[in-house]
């Protein structure tokens, strides 16, 4: 398991929304996520990269993205967690 975190000024995110872009290695699977509010969003670019967007209007708070890749014939189960920081 890792972990990413970004962080965002809230001032930004009143007037747009702001995204950045992550890698997740050695992760195969069935994906599955879920986030801690709608309001903070996650896309797969491309294989093992993904967009995470806070939208515009997300307020002050930290919010979580959980990954989960599920077990396959030739590869264990694996957890991502991706946390986002609005100050």
């Amino acid at each position: 398991m890792s972990k990413t975190k970004k962080t965002f000024k809230a001032s930004t995110l009143k007037k747009k929304a702001a995204s950045f872009i992550t890698t997740i290695t050695n992760a195969h699977g069935k994906l599955s996520y879920k986030t801690s509010s709608k309001k903070i969003t996650f896309k797969k670019v491309s294989v093992g990269t993904y967009k995470v967007t806070a939208k515009k209007g997300t307020k002050a708070g930290k919010y979580t993205i959980t990954i989960n890749f599920a077990t396959s014939k030739s590869y264990n189960a694996a957890e991502e967690k991706i946390t986002v920081t609005v100050k």
